[in-house]
């Protein structure tokens, strides 16, 4: 079974606090990713994010569709959140610390907001990934 979340909000309205937004959105990611753990412990054999043949696909439908890996992989694409959440998820599988978080800045009057992955090295470096750009954001 796979699981698309799909909803509307004011934290996406023009007047909203980004504070508020950012709160919001960093927990939902936190839960997608959590979501994409337990996702790969129960199915191992799930191919990594970057040999999935998954590619970045802008989510521009007007709602904000948030997928699991599964239903990721079904479709054969996903935006920003949903390939960072795996990413983010695939990493701690490992064993590793990462997780998702947000950059935003101001385009046309709008706040945009795209997700990365940051991972924390065993030395405490941190590195970021973003994956969008890995599977096509950009060409």
């Amino acid at each position: 079974m796979t699981t698309r979340i799909t909803f509307a909000s004011i934290i996406f309205d023009k007047g909203a606090n980004r504070e508020y937004t950012e709160f919001y959105l960093l927990h939902a990611l936190e839960g997608l990713a959590r979501a994409g753990e337990e996702w790969l412990r129960l199915y191992p054999g799930t191919p990594p994010l970057f040999k999935s043949g998954v590619v970045y696909d802008n989510d521009t439908s007007g709602k904000e569709d948030w997928q699991d890996i599964p239903t990721t992989l079904e479709r054969g694409k996903g935006d920003c959140k949903d390939l960072a959440a795996w990413y983010s998820a695939e990493i701690r599988h490992r064993g590793g610390r990462a997780r998702p978080f947000i950059r935003w800045r101001k385009l046309d009057g709008h706040t945009t907001y795209h997700v990365l992955v940051l991972i924390t090295l065993t030395d405490g470096r941190r590195i970021i990934v973003d994956p969008s750009r890995r599977l096509g954001m950009g060409r």
